[in-house]
């Protein structure tokens, strides 16, 4: 894996990418060794990344 990728989005945007890599890995292409984690609540995603939620 080379790169994190954070993000917002809603669902009907995680299910589209999740299609398109089903599509690539039927067309026997290649992934590029990415990783998204998305969050649909902006809110969610910075208490997930903030620093007390490490400890």
């Amino acid at each position: 894996m080379s790169k994190v990728v954070v993000r917002t989005d809603d669902v009907d945007g995680f299910f589209e990418r999740a299609k398109d890599a089903a599509r690539r890995a039927d067309r026997g292409e290649a992934f590029d060794g990415k990783v998204t984690l998305s969050f649909e609540d902006p809110q969610r995603m910075f208490t997930v990344l903030s620093e007390e939620r490490r400890t």
